[in-house]
């Protein structure tokens, strides 16, 4: 979400008529300017020591708790020198006495001297209206001091309660923001709020439950499970948690179809249908998590495993149904060895093939898998009824057996030649009228048996003339050299798109 795209220019504190003399951008880095002009610190303890005593403008520090703060390893003496030494530094960029102010004893600033990101953000926090909550956010560009960390223990803890301290306001802005968004039907933001609460409060359920609830409501209901096995897996990984029930049970909802959009698409013009329907249209669909254990399925997916009917609820392990189904006889293939085919099976997963092996069942359907891993690591597995096509290949692969055995048992040599002039196929009576074995003639080139060009008058005739078999007078060379002079009936062989795949020529041979 571009939120520059959302906001109004700001107001900066300060008098009445004047303006902050020193700019600090602390969220996010630091940066520091001076009436408009950038200042360069680059020593980071420079920088750790303005935006302390900026961000408690009020208090009055005392030296010996600066020194010790910023410089915890250095002896007393050192520490102060050090602390002396970066006030100086603060005076060569400009800062001078009139914006802060130290004492033999303390350290101070003048309040209207400096304007920081941190104030208007927690200012702009507060409101209640969307505009002043869009700004607030706008400032918020990540961690207090981001990249400032100096190694002295004191000032780390400091900066850790105040980094948590506002991203909790900006995670409670945030909320309320979306909540603004949701109310006025500007689904989109409300998406993009919810998303960046989550980057900000990653273990924030209650904004990934309204993330959920509003993606399912733009029709982006799948998203939502996604977001849901992400979030999950970062609790299995950071905190070895399963999400609370109430998350569940939104999952639940969604998945089953229980929590769907409502019927008016909102003001921003979302609309989707109901993410079961999709699962309903496709031959089977399931989810597995990163430990393989079931999140979510379509009925098809249930009817294919019906032999484990009783265990397809979310949470069993994908290896248990498996054992169930092959015990009860539901891959045919897996009946001479069980073990050997569930071990095949576990380690073709594990690979990730995209694309499995087609899967029988013992009614004789046939179904090929399509796995997908997210980016959290569940694991979505699509089948596909392939038992039309399969039936096909079978038949194809029958008629091809039958055509090789005529062919084979034919007394009238035959060969077949592809288009590149190699031959592919022989029978017994075309090795015996040149003398040789098959692996001596199958991949060879025509040319190696032939005098002159074997195809460019086959070819052609063939081509052009599909309706009658061209006849070509030829001369082979049989093992021993000999000259044998034939007639080649040659027929051109189709694929599937009508294209010449190859020749079969049958061999009338001169035996004079």
């Amino acid at each position: 979400m571009d939120w520059n795209s959302l906001l109004k220019p700001e107001t900066k504190p300060g008098a009445a008529g004047a303006q902050p003399s020193v700019s600090l951008e602390l969220l996010g880095g630091f940066r520091a300017s001076l009436r408009g002009e950038s200042i360069a610190l680059p020593n980071r303890k420079d920088q750790a020591l303005l935006a302390y005593l900026a961000l408690d403008p009020t208090r009055v520090h005392a030296r010996e708790q600066l020194a010790t703060l910023l410089w915890e390893h250095y002896d007393d003496a050192s520490a102060r020198h050090s602390l002396r030494q970066a006030l100086t530094d603060l005076r060569k960029a400009c800062i001078d006495e009139t914006m802060i102010v130290a004492t033999r004893h303390a350290v101070t600033v003048q309040p209207a001297a400096f304007d920081t990101d941190v104030g208007r953000f927690l200012r702009l926090s507060t409101a209640s209206d969307q505009a002043s909550l869009e700004q607030a956010i706008k400032l918020y560009r990540g961690n207090l001091l981001e990249g400032s960390e100096i190694g002295s223990s004191g000032f780390e803890e400091w900066l850790s309660d105040e980094r948590r301290r506002l991203r909790e306001i900006a995670g409670s802005t945030l909320a309320r923001l979306a909540q603004l968004y949701r109310g006025a039907n500007q689904h989109r933001r409300a998406i993009d709020c919810c998303r960046r609460l989550l980057q900000v409060d990653p273990y924030n359920e209650a904004a990934l439950r309204m993330s959920m609830e509003l993606l399912v409501s733009a029709g982006r209901g799948l998203e939502a499970l996604f977001t849901y096995q992400e979030f999950s897996g970062l609790l299995q990984r950071e905190l070895d948690v399963d999400p609370e029930p109430a998350t569940k049970e939104l999952y639940l909802k969604i998945a089953e179809g229980r929590l769907v959009k409502g019927t008016h698409a909102g003001a921003d013009g979302t609309s989707g249908l109901s993410l079961v329907d999709a699962f309903r249209s496709l031959d089977g669909f399931v989810m597995w998590d990163q430990a393989d254990r079931l999140l979510l399925c379509n009925d098809k997916f249930r009817e294919i495993f019906a032999p484990a009917a009783d265990l397809l609820k979310p949470g069993v392990v994908w290896e248990d149904i498996m054992e169930v189904c092959i015990a009860k006889g539901r891959f045919p293939e897996a009946l001479a060895n069980p073990d050997e085919y569930l071990r095949r099976r576990v380690k073709r997963r594990r690979l990730g093939t995209a694309e499995a092996p087609d899967t029988l069942l013992d009614d004789g359907r046939c179904y090929r898998l399509t796995h997908r891993r997210t980016e959290s690591g569940a694991l979505i597995v699509i089948f596909t009824d392939a038992t039309d096509r399969k039936q096909r290949e079978r038949a194809l692969e029958r008629s091809h057996a039958r055509l090789q055995a005529v062919l084979s048992a034919s007394p009238l040599p035959i060969e077949e030649i592809d288009t590149d002039g190699r031959i592919t196929f022989c029978n017994s009576a075309f090795l015996h009228l040149l003398g040789y074995e098959a692996n001596e003639i199958v991949g060879h080139r025509q040319a190696e048996l032939m005098l002159g060009p074997w195809g460019e008058v086959a070819r052609r005739e063939a081509a052009e003339a599909a309706e009658r078999a061209p006849v070509i007078a030829a001369q082979y060379l049989n093992k021993t050299g000999r000259m044998i002079s034939a007639r080649v009936h040659w027929h051109a062989v189709h694929d599937d798109s009508g294209a010449i795949s190859g020749f079969i020529g049958f061999i009338e041979a001169d035996r004079r």
